[in-house]
């Protein structure tokens, strides 16, 4: 009974303990390319966060193809607790290595719900590798 009434109480202050991932940033994919021409097997990142020093930290790594194409996993986190209906923004830099340095190409945050994270695709094109381009970025 005593479990019952914890978990009663629990739910009621909208957390419950169910372990579970969330993600921190979306699914990324798109294309990356220098005065027209596909930039081939460039290392590219995704991290958690804005202004991310030197591309640092949590991340998710790919490399562009023969087109210039390339696709990165969410970071993932994992919680002990769900927390019901709280939202909040999730923060994601998108760096590619540029002349043995990472430079940011793509910058945006994400609100979504706390328990999940960022779930849906988003997709990048950028024309130009120059610090802190700001690349085309659109939801899918």
């Amino acid at each position: 009974m005593r479990v019952l009434t914890l978990l009663l109480l629990l739910g009621l202050t909208g957390c419950v303990p169910i372990p579970h991932y969330s993600n921190l940033t979306p699914e990324i994919s798109g294309v990356i390319s220098e005065s027209g021409s596909p930039k081939k097997n460039l290392p590219v990142r995704v991290v958690a966060g804005l202004g991310v020093e030197q591309c640092e930290g949590r991340s998710s790594d790919g490399k562009t193809d023969k087109l210039g194409a390339f696709h990165l996993a969410p970071i993932e986190k994992f919680n002990f607790m769900s927390v019901i209906m709280a939202h909040s923004f999730f923060p994601w830099s998108v760096c590619a290595l540029s002349n043995d340095s990472w430079v940011i190409i793509a910058q945006d945050k994400t609100y979504a719900l706390v328990d999940s994270g960022p779930v849906h695709k988003v997709e990048i094109v950028c024309n130009s590798l120059t610090p802190f381009t700001q690349c085309a970025i659109k939801d899918r």
